[in-house]
C-alpha cells in the first residue's frame, strides 16, 4: 500500500455554526471536504478519482453521491454518445 503525503489546513468558523447545523466538528470537516471536492469536479478542477480521494470516499460512493444530487458523473459531447451506442450495438451484435 502506497502511503501519501498529506497536508493538513486549518480553517476558523464561529462555534455557533456548528449549533445551528446540529453537527459535530467532525461531520462539518467532512462535509466541508465533500462540498469542495463536488465543486472542483463540476469545475474540472479535480477527476472523479481524485475528488473522491478529497473527501475519502471510494470513487463509487463519490459518483453515486454525484448521482443523487443530480451531477453529471459522465458528460459526453453527442458525437462521444453516438460512438459509445455505436460501438455498444456492435458488441451486442457480434455476441
Amino acid at each position: 500500500m502506497i502511503v501519501k503525503d498529506k497536508v493538513k489546513a486549518e480553517i476558523e468558523f464561529p462555534e455557533d455554526i456548528l449549533i445551528s447545523l446540529k453537527e459535530s466538528k467532525e461531520e462539518f470537516v467532512r462535509d466541508i471536504k465533500l462540498y469542495a471536492a463536488t465543486e472542483f469536479y463540476k469545475r474540472k478542477k479535480l477527476s472523479l478519482g481524485k475528488a473522491a480521494e478529497l473527501v475519502g470516499m471510494p470513487r463509487l460512493e463519490f459518483a453515486d453521491f454525484l448521482s443523487k444530487n443530480q451531477i453529471p458523473v459522465l458528460e459526453l459531447s453527442d458525437q462521444e454518445l453516438n460512438n459509445e451506442i455505436a460501438s455498444a450495438k456492435e458488441r451486442v451484435s457480434t455476441q
